[in-house]
């Protein structure tokens, strides 16, 4: 074997662990909103966001991924969908990690569009329901209501309606939109899965939306960001990070987990945490 075949199979194998290593490396992201609806009583209000989990084990019983959730000590914990894997359906898991999130902040959860492709999920929602998950398909409700409150909204992915109507996912979802109360005064919330709609949810004028999806375009290069990402297609621009419509504020999880794709490049999993302050 020549010289520039071992040094080739070298990197190769170097590039694999870093690869494989990279997935199971989760990173932490923290983010600070300020705005004048935040009522000064709860400044420092701390919300952890999970999403797209896809039945993943962070160390045994997820011990690696709960322990960094508690570190930050959330007031509130925001789950966006993809919760479970629809090719590799694995209910205990999946449940397994929302009771010990349960154990640290209450626990919000939306669906998304793997959820809409299995027959158990009647199953899992009952479960967390059971669990005291509080499952927040097109529905509002007031976390700690006795401080000065937030609202807080979510929505059913669009691919359990598309699916029977086959409307297109911002037709169906303005329609659950429409069924929401609005608060023009009040810090307003939005647990929606899909990055891709930022332009609906700025129309609603919601303060702050948290969604997953992307996957944080699965590979990512240096300049250029996420290379694919469904509903996106080529080099999307919603993959990652805060982005801002108007005056709605929108941060994106590159997820937990994975799905069709195996690997992640250059695109550790994400847990991430945010903070609100009202507006000095």
């Amino acid at each position: 074997m020549g010289k520039k075949t071992l040094i080739g199979a070298a990197l190769m194998i170097g590039l694999g662990i870093w690869i494989l290593k990279e997935n199971k490396h989760l990173k932490v992201t923290h983010h600070e909103i300020r705005n004048e609806k935040i009522p000064s009583s709860i400044s420092g209000y701390t919300i952890v966001h999970v999403s797209d989990y896809h039945n993943t084990l962070f160390g045994e019983n997820n011990k690696v991924l709960v322990d960094k959730i508690k570190e930050n000590k959330p007031d509130l914990i925001a789950v966006t969908g993809d919760l479970i894997d629809s090719r590799t359906t694995d209910l205990d898991v999946a449940l397994l990690l929302m009771k010990e999130m349960r154990k640290i902040a209450p626990v919000y959860y939306v669906s998304g569009n793997h959820e809409s492709r299995v027959p158990e999920y009647e199953v899992l929602e009952n479960r967390l329901r059971e669990s005291g998950i509080e499952v927040l398909n097109d529905r509002m409700t007031i976390p700690n209501k006795e401080a000065a409150p937030i609202y807080l909204y979510g929505v059913r992915d669009p691919a359990f309606t598309r699916r029977k109507s086959g409307e297109s996912e911002g037709i169906i979802m303005k329609k659950q939109l429409d069924t929401l109360p609005q608060y023009d005064h009040k810090y307003t919330i939005l647990l929606s899965h899909r990055p891709e709609l930022l332009d609906l949810y700025a129309e609603y004028s919601f303060d702050l939306v948290l969604s997953g999806h992307a996957h944080g375009g699965q590979v990512r290069l240096p300049l250029f960001g996420g290379i694919l990402a469904p509903n996106q297609g080529f080099f999307p621009m919603l993959t990652s990070g805060m982005h801002k419509m108007k005056n709605t504020f929108m941060i994106i999880s590159r997820g937990i987990g994975n799905s069709a794709f195996p690997l992640r490049v250059n695109n550790p999993p994400e847990l991430i945490v945010i903070k609100l302050f009202p507006e000095e």
